[in-house]
C-alpha cells in the first residue's frame, strides 16, 4: 500500500514499471490512482536508459523484453544507478529465476558498490551466483519488525554477510540513509 500513498503525497513526474498486469485489488486501486493522477509513465524494460544532470544515470536491468517471467515477483523493475564512479543496485522483489537471467544476460553490469537485497532477504533470492557478481560493499534488507515471513531469512543472511562487507535491516536500523560524499558511500542508521 505504501505506493498509494506516494503517489497521493508526494509530487512525482514520472514512474517507472514493468508492463506486466494482474489481479490483486492493490494492483486495481493502484492503476485507478494512477489514472486519475498526471503522472507519466515510462516502460521499464532491459537496456531503457535515463540520464539526468551529470554525472547521474539510471539503467533498467530486467525485466527482458519480452519478460520470460510468468512469476509477478521475477517482473520486477531491477534498475542500476550510476552516480560517477559510484553504483547502485535496486532489485524489486526478484527470485533466483530473474536473478540467473541476470547472471547470464548482463554479467558485468550487476558490479556494484550499493544492493538493496531482493524480496526482503528471501531464501528464494540473493543467491551466491548473483551475489558474487555484484559484489557490494553495502547491503541494505528493506523488511518490517518480526514480519509474518520471517524475513530476512537465515540462509540469504549467511550468503550476503560472505559477499557484503556492510549489511544494514531496516528491522533493526531503522530508516536507513545512504549519501554520497567526495565520492564516497556513507551510511546513517535510525538507530546505531
Amino acid at each position: 500500500y505504501g505506493i498509494l500513498e506516494i503517489i497521493r503525497e508526494i509530487p512525482v513526474d514520472a514512474l517507472l514499471m514493468p508492463d506486466f498486469e494482474h489481479s490483486t485489488d492493490l494492483y486495481k486501486k493502484f492503476m485507478e490512482a494512477l489514472q486519475k493522477s498526471s503522472i507519466r509513465v515510462l516502460r521499464a524494460v532491459n537496456g531503457l536508459t535515463l540520464k539526468f544532470t551529470p554525472p547521474l544515470s539510471l539503467k533498467v536491468l530486467s525485466p527482458p523484453d519480452p519478460g520470460p517471467f510468468r512469476e509477478i515477483d521475477n517482473n520486477s523493475c531491477v534498475v542500476k544507478i550510476n552516480h560517477g564512479p559510484a553504483s547502485f543496485l535496486f532489485t524489486g522483489d526478484i527470485f533466483f529465476e530473474a536473478e540467473q537471467w541476470l547472471c547470464e544476460n548482463i554479467k558485468k553490469e550487476l558490479k556494484s558498490d550499493f544492493l538493496k537485497v531482493a524480496h526482503h532477504g528471501s531464501k528464494t533470492s540473493s543467491s551466491q551466483a548473483f551475489l558474487k557478481m555484484v559484489n557490494p560493499e553495502v547491503a541494505v534488507i528493506s523488511c518490517g519488525i518480526k514480519n509474518k515471513f520471517g524475513f530476512p531469512h537465515e540462509t540469504a543472511l549467511r550468503r550476503l554477510e560472505k559477499w557484503c562487507s556492510h549489511l544494514y535491516r531496516t528491522d533493526l536500523q531503522g530508516d536507513i540513509e545512504v549519501t554520497l560524499r567526495n565520492q564516497r558511500m556513507h551510511v546513517k542508521t535510525q538507530y546505531s
